[in-house]
Protein backbone atom coordinates (compact mmCIF):
# COMPACT_ATOMS: atom_id res chain seq x y z
CA UNK A 1 0.00 0.00 0.00
CA UNK A 2 3.14 2.09 0.85
CA UNK A 3 4.21 1.64 -2.85
CA UNK A 4 1.27 2.56 -3.94
CA UNK A 5 0.66 5.45 -2.18
CA UNK A 6 3.73 6.74 -3.33
CA UNK A 7 3.32 6.11 -6.64
CA UNK A 8 -0.32 8.16 -6.65
CA UNK A 9 1.90 10.96 -5.06
CA UNK A 10 4.37 11.19 -7.86
CA UNK A 11 1.67 10.56 -10.62
CA UNK A 12 -0.41 13.02 -8.71
CA UNK A 13 2.99 15.91 -8.82
CA UNK A 14 3.32 15.16 -12.71
CA UNK A 15 -0.39 15.72 -13.92
CA UNK A 16 -0.23 18.75 -11.66
CA UNK A 17 2.51 19.80 -13.71
CA UNK A 18 1.03 18.78 -16.77
CA UNK A 19 -2.64 20.33 -16.19
CA UNK A 20 -1.30 23.78 -15.20
CA UNK A 21 0.83 24.00 -18.13
CA UNK A 22 -2.35 23.17 -20.20
CA UNK A 23 -4.73 25.57 -19.02
CA UNK A 24 -1.95 28.41 -19.24
CA UNK A 25 -1.87 27.35 -22.73
CA UNK A 26 -5.28 26.86 -23.35
CA UNK A 27 -5.85 30.44 -21.64
CA UNK A 28 -3.46 32.24 -24.18
CA UNK A 29 -5.79 30.87 -26.68
CA UNK A 30 -8.75 31.69 -25.07
CA UNK A 31 -6.93 35.38 -24.79
CA UNK A 32 -6.21 35.51 -28.57
CA UNK A 33 -9.62 34.55 -29.58
CA UNK A 34 -12.08 36.54 -27.82
CA UNK A 35 -9.42 38.98 -25.92
CA UNK A 36 -12.25 40.37 -23.55
CA UNK A 37 -11.54 41.82 -20.22
CA UNK A 38 -13.43 38.99 -18.16
CA UNK A 39 -11.01 36.54 -19.57
CA UNK A 40 -7.76 38.33 -18.25
CA UNK A 41 -9.77 38.77 -14.65
CA UNK A 42 -10.65 35.04 -14.72
CA UNK A 43 -7.02 34.37 -15.59
CA UNK A 44 -5.89 35.92 -12.49
CA UNK A 45 -7.80 34.72 -10.82
CA UNK A 46 -6.70 31.44 -11.82
CA UNK A 47 -3.21 32.18 -11.30
CA UNK A 48 -4.12 33.45 -7.54
CA UNK A 49 -5.71 29.84 -7.16
CA UNK A 50 -3.11 27.82 -8.35
CA UNK A 51 -0.96 29.77 -5.87
CA UNK A 52 -3.60 28.70 -3.10
CA UNK A 53 -3.69 25.39 -4.16
CA UNK A 54 0.46 24.72 -3.68
CA UNK A 55 -0.26 26.22 -0.42
CA UNK A 56 -2.92 23.38 0.68
CA UNK A 57 -0.69 20.81 -1.18
CA UNK A 58 -4.44 18.99 -1.82
CA UNK A 59 -4.43 15.12 -3.01
CA UNK A 60 -5.24 13.89 -6.24
CA UNK A 61 -8.79 14.19 -6.02
CA UNK A 62 -8.63 17.82 -5.09
CA UNK A 63 -6.34 18.60 -7.73
CA UNK A 64 -8.97 17.73 -9.83
CA UNK A 65 -11.78 19.37 -9.13
CA UNK A 66 -9.61 22.11 -8.27
CA UNK A 67 -8.45 22.52 -11.78
CA UNK A 68 -12.40 21.69 -12.90
CA UNK A 69 -13.96 24.62 -10.83
CA UNK A 70 -11.16 26.97 -11.47
CA UNK A 71 -12.52 27.30 -14.91
CA UNK A 72 -15.53 29.13 -13.16
CA UNK A 73 -13.38 32.16 -12.82
CA UNK A 74 -13.39 32.72 -16.57
CA UNK A 75 -16.52 34.97 -16.91
CA UNK A 76 -17.18 33.64 -20.53
CA UNK A 77 -20.67 32.22 -21.43
CA UNK A 78 -19.33 31.38 -24.92
CA UNK A 79 -16.31 29.33 -23.37
CA UNK A 80 -18.36 27.81 -21.44
CA UNK A 81 -21.50 27.00 -23.29
CA UNK A 82 -20.02 25.97 -26.41
CA UNK A 83 -19.31 21.54 -26.43
CA UNK A 84 -15.79 21.59 -27.65
CA UNK A 85 -14.88 23.85 -25.08
CA UNK A 86 -17.06 22.07 -21.97
CA UNK A 87 -15.73 18.79 -23.22
CA UNK A 88 -11.93 20.22 -22.32
CA UNK A 89 -12.69 21.76 -19.30
CA UNK A 90 -14.53 18.55 -18.29
CA UNK A 91 -10.99 16.55 -18.97
CA UNK A 92 -10.12 16.84 -15.16
CA UNK A 93 -13.40 14.64 -14.36
CA UNK A 94 -12.29 12.07 -16.94
CA UNK A 95 -8.75 12.10 -15.62
CA UNK A 96 -9.80 11.50 -12.19
CA UNK A 97 -12.55 8.95 -12.97
CA UNK A 98 -9.39 6.71 -14.84
CA UNK A 99 -7.34 7.19 -11.97
CA UNK A 100 -10.33 6.18 -9.36
CA UNK A 101 -11.05 3.10 -11.57
CA UNK A 102 -7.22 2.36 -11.56
CA UNK A 103 -6.93 2.87 -7.95
CA UNK A 104 -9.51 0.45 -7.54
CA UNK A 105 -8.35 -2.29 -9.99
CA UNK A 106 -5.17 -1.92 -7.64
CA UNK A 107 -6.16 -1.83 -3.87
CA UNK A 108 -9.73 -3.70 -4.64
CA UNK A 109 -11.50 -1.76 -1.98
CA UNK A 110 -15.14 -1.76 -0.98
CA UNK A 111 -16.71 0.76 0.54
CA UNK A 112 -19.73 -0.19 2.66
CA UNK A 113 -22.35 2.98 3.12
CA UNK A 114 -25.98 4.02 2.79
CA UNK A 115 -26.29 5.44 -0.92
CA UNK A 116 -28.95 7.76 0.94
CA UNK A 117 -28.64 10.54 -2.12
CA UNK A 118 -25.95 8.92 -4.90
CA UNK A 119 -28.43 6.27 -5.57
CA UNK A 120 -30.96 8.09 -6.14
CA UNK A 121 -29.22 10.53 -8.77
CA UNK A 122 -28.01 7.35 -10.02
CA UNK A 123 -31.61 6.34 -10.67
CA UNK A 124 -32.35 9.84 -12.10
CA UNK A 125 -29.87 9.62 -14.68
CA UNK A 126 -30.21 6.76 -15.87
CA UNK A 127 -33.80 7.54 -16.49
CA UNK A 128 -32.85 10.62 -18.70
CA UNK A 129 -30.37 8.42 -20.40
CA UNK A 130 -33.34 6.39 -21.30
CA UNK A 131 -35.09 9.65 -22.50
CA UNK A 132 -31.62 10.60 -24.80
CA UNK A 133 -32.50 7.07 -26.47
CA UNK A 134 -35.91 8.12 -26.83
CA UNK A 135 -35.25 11.08 -28.11
CA UNK A 136 -33.00 9.40 -30.59
CA UNK A 137 -35.21 6.71 -31.61
CA UNK A 138 -37.61 9.96 -32.52
CA UNK A 139 -34.28 11.01 -34.50
CA UNK A 140 -34.23 14.38 -33.04
CA UNK A 141 -31.16 16.48 -33.12
CA UNK A 142 -28.20 14.35 -32.38
CA UNK A 143 -26.18 17.43 -31.45
CA UNK A 144 -29.00 18.61 -28.48
CA UNK A 145 -29.06 14.75 -27.46
CA UNK A 146 -25.51 15.05 -26.79
CA UNK A 147 -25.42 18.19 -25.16
CA UNK A 148 -28.19 17.52 -22.88
CA UNK A 149 -26.91 14.18 -21.74
CA UNK A 150 -23.49 15.51 -20.86
CA UNK A 151 -25.44 18.09 -18.52
CA UNK A 152 -26.95 14.74 -16.71
CA UNK A 153 -24.07 12.92 -16.94
CA UNK A 154 -22.44 15.39 -14.62
CA UNK A 155 -24.34 14.71 -11.98
CA UNK A 156 -23.05 11.47 -11.78
CA UNK A 157 -19.68 12.94 -10.39
CA UNK A 158 -21.27 12.64 -7.04
CA UNK A 159 -19.66 8.83 -7.31
CA UNK A 160 -16.49 9.96 -7.62
CA UNK A 161 -16.19 12.42 -4.81
CA UNK A 162 -17.28 10.20 -2.51
CA UNK A 163 -15.12 7.43 -3.64
CA UNK A 164 -11.80 9.92 -3.17
CA UNK A 165 -12.90 12.45 -0.64
CA UNK A 166 -12.77 9.64 1.94
CA UNK A 167 -11.82 12.37 4.91
CA UNK A 168 -13.75 15.21 6.38
CA UNK A 169 -10.79 17.96 5.48
CA UNK A 170 -10.65 16.69 2.01
CA UNK A 171 -14.32 18.29 2.08
CA UNK A 172 -12.88 21.48 3.84
CA UNK A 173 -10.76 21.89 1.70
CA UNK A 174 -12.88 21.87 -1.45
CA UNK A 175 -15.68 24.10 0.40
CA UNK A 176 -12.57 26.85 1.27
CA UNK A 177 -11.60 26.96 -2.55
CA UNK A 178 -14.72 27.36 -3.73
CA UNK A 179 -16.05 30.35 -1.62
CA UNK A 180 -12.52 31.97 -2.44
CA UNK A 181 -13.58 31.07 -6.10
CA UNK A 182 -16.82 32.86 -5.47
CA UNK A 183 -15.86 36.14 -3.99
CA UNK A 184 -13.75 36.27 -6.81
CA UNK A 185 -16.49 35.93 -8.94
CA UNK A 186 -18.46 38.53 -7.33
CA UNK A 187 -15.64 40.78 -7.25
CA UNK A 188 -15.42 40.27 -11.20
CA UNK A 189 -19.35 40.71 -11.41
CA UNK A 190 -18.84 44.04 -9.34
CA UNK A 191 -15.97 45.70 -11.36
CA UNK A 192 -17.08 44.52 -14.81
CA UNK A 193 -20.81 45.31 -14.08
CA UNK A 194 -19.80 49.23 -12.84
CA UNK A 195 -16.50 49.70 -13.05
CA UNK A 196 -15.47 48.56 -16.73
CA UNK A 197 -18.49 48.01 -19.05
CA UNK A 198 -21.72 50.33 -17.58
CA UNK A 199 -24.04 47.59 -19.04
CA UNK A 200 -25.47 44.46 -17.34
CA UNK A 201 -22.65 41.73 -17.50
CA UNK A 202 -24.12 38.35 -15.68
CA UNK A 203 -23.51 34.79 -16.65
CA UNK A 204 -24.16 31.51 -15.43
CA UNK A 205 -21.80 30.94 -12.58
CA UNK A 206 -24.17 33.86 -10.96
CA UNK A 207 -26.37 31.02 -10.12
CA UNK A 208 -24.80 29.78 -7.08
CA UNK A 209 -23.55 32.95 -5.24
CA UNK A 210 -26.88 32.82 -2.96
CA UNK A 211 -25.63 29.48 -1.83
CA UNK A 212 -22.18 30.73 -0.77
CA UNK A 213 -24.06 33.81 0.46
CA UNK A 214 -26.26 31.74 2.94
CA UNK A 215 -22.89 29.81 3.60
CA UNK A 216 -21.29 32.75 4.86
CA UNK A 217 -23.88 33.73 7.21
CA UNK A 218 -24.52 30.09 8.48
CA UNK A 219 -20.91 30.39 9.46
CA UNK A 220 -22.19 33.78 11.00
CA UNK A 221 -24.73 32.21 13.11
CA UNK A 222 -22.87 29.51 14.18
CA UNK A 223 -19.80 31.32 15.57
CA UNK A 224 -20.00 33.72 18.32
CA UNK A 225 -16.22 35.28 17.71
CA UNK A 226 -16.56 39.18 16.75
CA UNK A 227 -13.61 39.40 14.76
CA UNK A 228 -14.59 35.97 12.64
CA UNK A 229 -18.11 37.50 12.55
CA UNK A 230 -16.96 40.57 11.14
CA UNK A 231 -15.03 38.75 8.45
CA UNK A 232 -17.91 36.93 7.51
CA UNK A 233 -20.27 40.23 6.77
CA UNK A 234 -17.27 41.85 4.72
CA UNK A 235 -17.96 38.17 2.97
CA UNK A 236 -21.44 38.51 2.70
CA UNK A 237 -21.24 41.76 1.60
CA UNK A 238 -19.00 41.18 -1.30
CA UNK A 239 -21.09 38.37 -2.70
CA UNK A 240 -24.43 39.87 -2.36
CA UNK A 241 -22.67 43.27 -4.16
CA UNK A 242 -22.09 41.11 -6.63
CA UNK A 243 -25.17 39.60 -7.28
CA UNK A 244 -26.95 43.25 -7.56
CA UNK A 245 -24.42 43.49 -9.56
CA UNK A 246 -25.51 41.20 -12.19
CA UNK A 247 -28.82 42.87 -12.17
CA UNK A 248 -30.24 39.46 -12.28
CA UNK A 249 -33.65 39.95 -10.56
CA UNK A 250 -34.37 36.40 -9.79
CA UNK A 251 -31.03 36.05 -8.11
CA UNK A 252 -31.99 38.88 -5.91
CA UNK A 253 -34.92 37.18 -4.71
CA UNK A 254 -33.04 34.27 -4.02
CA UNK A 255 -30.68 34.89 -1.80
CA UNK A 256 -33.28 36.31 0.35
CA UNK A 257 -35.20 33.04 -0.15
CA UNK A 258 -31.57 31.06 0.51
CA UNK A 259 -31.21 33.23 3.96
CA UNK A 260 -34.48 32.24 4.80
CA UNK A 261 -33.64 28.53 4.77
CA UNK A 262 -30.34 28.89 6.30
CA UNK A 263 -32.21 31.14 9.16
CA UNK A 264 -34.30 27.98 9.70
CA UNK A 265 -31.71 25.47 9.26
CA UNK A 266 -30.41 26.96 12.22
CA UNK A 267 -33.60 27.20 14.45
CA UNK A 268 -33.07 23.36 13.82
CA UNK A 269 -29.58 22.36 14.31
CA UNK A 270 -29.73 24.65 17.70
CA UNK A 271 -33.03 23.23 19.28
CA UNK A 272 -34.72 26.66 18.95
CA UNK A 273 -37.40 25.98 16.52
CA UNK A 274 -40.83 26.77 18.96
CA UNK A 275 -44.36 27.87 18.09
CA UNK A 276 -43.22 31.65 18.61
CA UNK A 277 -40.07 31.80 16.35
CA UNK A 278 -42.44 30.07 13.52
CA UNK A 279 -45.01 32.70 13.90
CA UNK A 280 -42.30 35.40 13.75
CA UNK A 281 -40.61 33.36 10.79
CA UNK A 282 -44.17 33.77 8.86
CA UNK A 283 -44.89 37.45 10.30
CA UNK A 284 -41.07 38.55 9.21
CA UNK A 285 -41.77 36.81 5.67
CA UNK A 286 -45.24 38.55 5.02
CA UNK A 287 -43.76 42.03 6.24
CA UNK A 288 -40.73 41.45 3.51
CA UNK A 289 -42.99 40.49 0.71
CA UNK A 290 -45.52 43.37 1.73
CA UNK A 291 -42.66 45.88 1.75
CA UNK A 292 -41.54 45.14 -1.62
CA UNK A 293 -45.15 45.22 -3.40
CA UNK A 294 -45.63 49.03 -1.76
CA UNK A 295 -42.16 49.99 -3.03
CA UNK A 296 -42.74 48.37 -6.42
CA UNK A 297 -46.48 49.79 -6.33
CA UNK A 298 -45.14 53.30 -5.58
CA UNK A 299 -42.47 53.49 -7.96
CA UNK A 300 -42.64 55.39 -10.46
CA UNK A 301 -43.12 53.01 -13.66
CA UNK A 302 -40.57 53.11 -16.75
CA UNK A 303 -42.27 53.94 -20.05
CA UNK A 304 -40.10 51.88 -22.11
CA UNK A 305 -38.91 48.43 -20.32
CA UNK A 306 -35.57 46.78 -22.63
CA UNK A 307 -33.70 44.17 -22.38
CA UNK A 308 -30.61 45.91 -21.45
CA UNK A 309 -31.86 48.17 -17.88
CA UNK A 310 -28.35 49.29 -16.48
CA UNK A 311 -29.65 50.26 -12.74
CA UNK A 312 -31.19 48.27 -9.65
CA UNK A 313 -33.88 50.78 -9.76
CA UNK A 314 -34.98 49.92 -14.35
CA UNK A 315 -34.62 46.15 -13.03
CA UNK A 316 -37.33 46.83 -9.96
CA UNK A 317 -39.00 48.61 -12.15
CA UNK A 318 -39.76 45.90 -14.79
CA UNK A 319 -40.93 43.78 -12.40
CA UNK A 320 -43.63 45.86 -11.64
CA UNK A 321 -44.60 45.74 -15.09
CA UNK A 322 -43.91 42.34 -16.16
CA UNK A 323 -46.28 42.68 -19.69
CA UNK A 324 -43.84 45.00 -20.73
CA UNK A 325 -41.11 42.93 -19.61
CA UNK A 326 -39.91 41.33 -22.88
CA UNK A 327 -37.36 39.24 -21.07
CA UNK A 328 -39.97 37.76 -19.03
CA UNK A 329 -42.62 37.29 -21.75
CA UNK A 330 -40.22 35.25 -23.63
CA UNK A 331 -40.00 33.10 -20.76
CA UNK A 332 -43.71 32.84 -20.32
CA UNK A 333 -44.30 32.00 -24.09
CA UNK A 334 -42.19 28.89 -24.17
CA UNK A 335 -42.94 28.06 -21.01
CA UNK A 336 -46.55 28.24 -22.12
CA UNK A 337 -45.11 25.55 -25.05
CA UNK A 338 -43.59 23.06 -22.80
CA UNK A 339 -46.48 22.68 -20.80
CA UNK A 340 -48.80 21.82 -23.63
CA UNK A 341 -45.78 19.57 -25.10
CA UNK A 342 -45.97 17.70 -21.24
CA UNK A 343 -50.24 17.94 -21.88
CA UNK A 344 -49.40 15.89 -24.96
CA UNK A 345 -47.11 13.12 -23.35
CA UNK A 346 -47.43 13.73 -19.39
CA UNK A 347 -45.90 10.01 -18.11
CA UNK A 348 -42.79 9.75 -19.71
CA UNK A 349 -42.60 13.35 -22.13
CA UNK A 350 -40.89 13.63 -25.16
CA UNK A 351 -37.40 12.44 -24.69
CA UNK A 352 -34.39 14.35 -24.60
CA UNK A 353 -33.50 16.33 -28.21
CA UNK A 354 -36.66 17.85 -28.91
CA UNK A 355 -36.98 21.59 -29.03
CA UNK A 356 -39.29 24.55 -28.94
CA UNK A 357 -39.58 27.42 -31.19
CA UNK A 358 -41.05 31.14 -30.39
CA UNK A 359 -44.03 32.26 -32.65
CA UNK A 360 -44.08 35.78 -31.43
CA UNK A 361 -41.45 37.54 -28.88
CA UNK A 362 -38.41 35.55 -29.87
CA UNK A 363 -36.42 34.16 -33.28
CA UNK A 364 -38.79 31.89 -34.83
CA UNK A 365 -36.06 30.05 -36.53
CA UNK A 366 -34.16 29.40 -33.06
CA UNK A 367 -34.38 25.48 -31.82
CA UNK A 368 -34.49 25.70 -28.07
CA UNK A 369 -33.41 22.85 -26.76
CA UNK A 370 -33.86 24.39 -23.00
CA UNK A 371 -35.97 27.17 -21.21
CA UNK A 372 -35.38 29.24 -18.15
CA UNK A 373 -37.60 26.73 -16.15
CA UNK A 374 -35.81 23.78 -14.58
CA UNK A 375 -39.43 22.24 -13.67
CA UNK A 376 -40.99 22.55 -16.69
CA UNK A 377 -38.25 21.19 -18.56
CA UNK A 378 -38.37 18.24 -16.17
CA UNK A 379 -42.04 17.46 -17.12
CA UNK A 380 -41.65 18.71 -21.01
CA UNK A 381 -38.63 16.41 -21.94
CA UNK A 382 -38.82 13.40 -18.21
CA UNK A 383 -42.96 13.39 -17.91
CA UNK A 384 -44.50 13.07 -14.50
CA UNK A 385 -41.80 10.59 -13.93
CA UNK A 386 -38.76 12.62 -14.79
CA UNK A 387 -39.92 15.34 -12.62
CA UNK A 388 -40.86 12.89 -9.47
CA UNK A 389 -37.41 11.80 -9.68
CA UNK A 390 -35.75 14.73 -8.88
CA UNK A 391 -38.17 15.69 -6.36
CA UNK A 392 -36.84 12.63 -4.42
CA UNK A 393 -33.76 13.49 -4.57
CA UNK A 394 -34.62 17.11 -3.14
CA UNK A 395 -37.28 14.80 -0.45
CA UNK A 396 -33.41 13.21 0.44
CA UNK A 397 -32.21 16.36 0.99
CA UNK A 398 -34.38 17.56 3.64
CA UNK A 399 -34.09 14.23 5.58
CA UNK A 400 -30.59 14.23 5.46
CA UNK A 401 -30.04 17.92 5.95
CA UNK A 402 -32.39 17.46 9.02
CA UNK A 403 -30.98 14.30 10.59
CA UNK A 404 -27.11 16.08 10.35
CA UNK A 405 -28.22 19.19 11.96
CA UNK A 406 -30.25 17.40 14.69
CA UNK A 407 -27.53 14.83 15.15
CA UNK A 408 -23.95 15.88 14.88
CA UNK A 409 -21.99 17.81 17.56
CA UNK A 410 -19.63 19.88 14.94
CA UNK A 411 -20.16 23.22 14.66
CA UNK A 412 -18.50 23.50 11.59
CA UNK A 413 -20.30 20.63 9.54
CA UNK A 414 -23.53 22.12 11.11
CA UNK A 415 -22.80 25.15 8.94
CA UNK A 416 -21.99 24.03 6.07
CA UNK A 417 -25.30 21.88 5.94
CA UNK A 418 -27.08 24.99 7.14
CA UNK A 419 -26.22 26.60 4.07
CA UNK A 420 -26.25 23.56 2.03
CA UNK A 421 -29.81 23.39 3.04
CA UNK A 422 -30.87 27.57 2.94
CA UNK A 423 -28.98 27.32 -0.84
CA UNK A 424 -30.95 24.11 -1.91
CA UNK A 425 -34.10 26.14 -0.80
CA UNK A 426 -33.47 29.38 -2.63
CA UNK A 427 -32.29 27.04 -5.97
CA UNK A 428 -35.80 25.29 -6.02
CA UNK A 429 -37.20 28.65 -6.33
CA UNK A 430 -34.53 29.95 -8.74
CA UNK A 431 -35.32 27.01 -11.10
CA UNK A 432 -38.54 28.00 -11.82
CA UNK A 433 -36.98 31.07 -13.67
CA UNK A 434 -33.18 29.24 -15.15
CA UNK A 435 -32.44 26.24 -16.38
CA UNK A 436 -29.55 26.00 -13.56
CA UNK A 437 -30.47 22.28 -12.82
CA UNK A 438 -30.16 20.80 -15.91
CA UNK A 439 -27.84 23.42 -18.42
CA UNK A 440 -24.59 23.93 -17.13
CA UNK A 441 -21.73 22.78 -15.60
CA UNK A 442 -22.40 23.74 -12.27
CA UNK A 443 -24.01 20.29 -11.71
CA UNK A 444 -20.74 19.06 -10.33
CA UNK A 445 -21.41 21.72 -7.30
CA UNK A 446 -24.82 20.11 -7.16
CA UNK A 447 -22.98 16.85 -6.85
CA UNK A 448 -20.18 18.01 -4.70
CA UNK A 449 -22.67 19.31 -2.20
CA UNK A 450 -24.66 15.90 -2.38
CA UNK A 451 -21.93 13.95 -1.92
CA UNK A 452 -20.68 15.99 1.56
CA UNK A 453 -24.28 15.34 3.01
CA UNK A 454 -23.85 11.57 2.31
CA UNK A 455 -20.50 11.63 3.92
CA UNK A 456 -21.52 13.42 6.87
CA UNK A 457 -24.75 11.16 7.20
CA UNK A 458 -23.03 8.08 6.47
CA UNK A 459 -20.61 9.13 9.30
CA UNK A 460 -22.62 10.13 11.82
CA UNK A 461 -25.17 6.27 11.13
CA UNK A 462 -22.05 4.32 11.55
CA UNK A 463 -21.18 6.01 14.86
CA UNK A 464 -24.74 5.52 15.90
CA UNK A 465 -24.54 2.13 15.34
CA UNK A 466 -21.42 1.14 16.90
CA UNK A 467 -23.03 2.88 19.95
Amino acid sequence: MNIIATKSTKFTNFLTIIFIIGIIVFEILVLKKFGKVEIIIGLNGLFFSIIMFFVSRGSFANVMLFLYFASLLLLNNKIHYEFKYELILASPLALLLFYSLLNYILSLQSQTRKEVLSKPVLIFVLYFFIMALYGKFQNFNSQFILYESFHFLLFLSIYLILYNLKERADYFFIFSILLIFYLVISLEYIFLGYLISRVRFVTFQSGFSSIFAGLLLSFFLFRKNVYERMLLISGIVIILLGIFSTLTRSLWVTALITFGGVYFAYIIAENKLTRSKIIILIVISILITASLMFAIKNMKPAETIKDNTRSVEQRIESIQNPTEDHSFLMRVELGWYAIQKFLQRPIFGWGLGDFLRYQFLGNPNLKNNYIDNSWLYFLWKGGIIGLSLFVFILYRIIKVSIFILKNSKNKTVKSIVAGIFGGFVGLVALALLSPLFIKYRTNVLIAFFLAYLEFEYNKLKLKQNLN
